[in-house]
């Protein structure tokens, strides 16, 4: 009868061993399914973080490289205006000493 009871409580307490560590098992499992899904959507956010950063920098240098066109337009202009004054000025020059001479 001794021996029976022992049996029986053995296999009551293996039972609730096996029992607790198939929870155990399980939940580890599910642990580790939301750690992969946590790693997934921070890299999602991640990925979407650079995308758009990358983006407001790609607009920035295409802004740069706009302006730098229009300044290199507006100063050409500018120059080519002095220079084209300086030339005037000095035809006037010429014509007003080669009169002035004779």
């Amino acid at each position: 009868l001794e021996s029976k009871k022992r049996r029986v409580i053995s296999k009551i307490i293996n039972r609730c061993f096996s029992d607790c560590f198939g929870t155990w098992f399980v939940a580890i499992k599910a642990g580790r399914a939301l750690e992969s899904k946590k790693l997934r959507v921070i890299s999602k956010i991640v990925n979407r973080c650079a995308s758009k950063s990358f983006c407001a920098w790609s607009r920035f240098i295409q802004d740069e490289k706009t302006l730098e066109s229009k300044k290199r337009r507006v100063i050409s202009k500018i120059v080519n205006r002095c220079v084209s004054a300086s030339f005037l000025t000095w035809v006037d020059w010429v014509y007003e000493h080669k009169t002035t001479s004779r």
